[in-house]
């Protein structure tokens, strides 16, 4: 008896209407022609999608003889290329990035405001609650005492008292 060797069975040869199509995403190839204008060739997004899609070359011009000049360029032509692709990704995250912090900081300085406007208008309102003589013959010098702590809610001891006066001014 002789020994036959174990050999793979006939492979399938697939047609070509069994193959499946591929898709490309939209986005993607805007990003590659944002990228490669040159590469639109007159197209829409949708034209070379769909050439993509159907597996055709979309490549730039055909390969020409390499020069010198022309080899000396291509090396330093895709570099830049490369850095300023990814160079304007990282500046349009810095700037988004930028923007969101700027929002933020408005937002913060408006909380700030709100705020001493608040206390400021907690003070006068417990001002009006304190005798009035006293507060006309003393308050300059009583609230002198406290002008750093004034200070921090950004107001005067003066100011203060013009506030206490135009709202009503103190009452007994």
């Amino acid at each position: 008896m002789t020994s036959r060797r174990w050999q793979p069975p006939p492979l399938e040869v697939a047609t070509p209407a069994a193959q499946p199509t591929p898709t490309v995403d939209e986005q993607v190839v805007r990003k590659m022609l944002k990228v490669n204008p040159d590469m639109r060739k007159g197209r829409t997004t949708q034209q070379v999608k769909r050439a993509l899609e159907r597996g055709e070359a979309i490549g730039g011009a055909p390969a020409q003889p390499a020069t010198s000049v022309l080899a000396a360029s291509d090396p330093a032509r895709e570099l830049a290329e490369t850095l300023g692709f990814f160079l304007r990704g990282k500046t349009e995250a810095l700037r988004r990035a930028l923007a969101d912090i700027d929002a933020r900081r408005r937002e913060l300085v408006a909380q700030e405001q709100r705020e001493r406007a608040m206390r400021r208008a907690e003070i006068v309102a417990f001002v009006h609650l304190l005798d009035r003589d006293a507060i006309a013959r003393h308050g300059a010098t009583a609230l002198g005492g406290h002008a750093a702590l004034l200070g921090e809610l950004g107001v005067t001891p003066r100011e203060l008292l013009e506030d206490v006066r135009r709202s009503g001014g103190a009452k007994r």
